[in-house]
């Protein structure tokens, strides 16, 4: 399994034309907007997970860090890009 889902999962849904990257870059940019609004606001980029005025974005920072860590260990398939990381670090 590589996070959350298996080979076999990802060539089935291949194999019926699947194609998740476009929705899934438009999602990441969308949260990526609403951090920076956030970080403006607040001074920081540390937005709880219980995010009252944005669950949605509470919940994809947290989901941000997880992925960070696994790519820092060295799992580069877990779904953040080095691209991603370089923006959530300016």
């Amino acid at each position: 399994k590589v996070c959350g889902i298996t080979t076999e999962q990802i060539q089935l849904l291949n194999s019926i034309g699947f194609e998740s990257s476009r929705c899934t870059t438009e999602i990441w940019n969308a949260r990526y907007d609403e951090l920076i609004s956030y970080a403006t606001e607040f001074g920081n980029a540390n937005v709880p997970q219980s995010f009252p005025q944005n669950p949605p974005l509470g919940y994809w920072v947290a989901k941000q860090r997880a992925k960070y860590k696994m790519f820092q260990n060295g799992n580069k398939v877990c779904g953040i890009t080095t691209s991603q990381i370089q923006l959530l670090n300016n």
